[in-house]
């Protein structure tokens, strides 16, 4: 399974290429429910999600949804964000997680306060 998981769609000329960290993302299981959740927004396309890097990137168009939408839904699933540097480029022409999933299993907390801010690889 690759680390890194995109969609791809055209996007309108007025579309946003944008970009954000997600805090808490560091597996594909994290990467494809926020790639899920994002790319069914509508006027969103060109979903990619890199884990390893707790990126997000995908192209917006504004009018159909907003940057702060795209937030609400990422912080929904239960993860942080935050805007990455250089996110509001033009793009090239064309809040709880749910019970049951498998991040409650040894090694795999995201609630540790003291490891908020720190790289996957260096969380206990």
């Amino acid at each position: 399974m690759s680390s890194t998981t995109t969609s791809t769609a055209e996007s309108p000329s007025d579309a946003l290429a944008c970009e954000w960290t997600v805090s808490g993302m560091d597996c594909g299981s994290c990467a494809a429910k926020v790639r899920g959740a994002v790319e069914r927004l509508p006027g969103v396309s060109g979903v990619e999600v890199l884990p390893m890097r707790e990126r997000l990137r995908l192209t917006l168009d504004p009018a159909a949804t907003s940057r702060e939408r795209v937030k609400a839904v990422v912080r929904g699933l239960g993860y942080g964000v935050a805007d990455a540097e250089a996110s509001l480029r033009p793009a090239a022409p064309p809040e709880s997680a749910e019970a049951g999933d498998d991040h409650g299993r040894l090694g795999h907390v995201r609630d540790d306060p003291d490891d908020r801010d720190k790289a996957w690889f260096r969380t206990g």
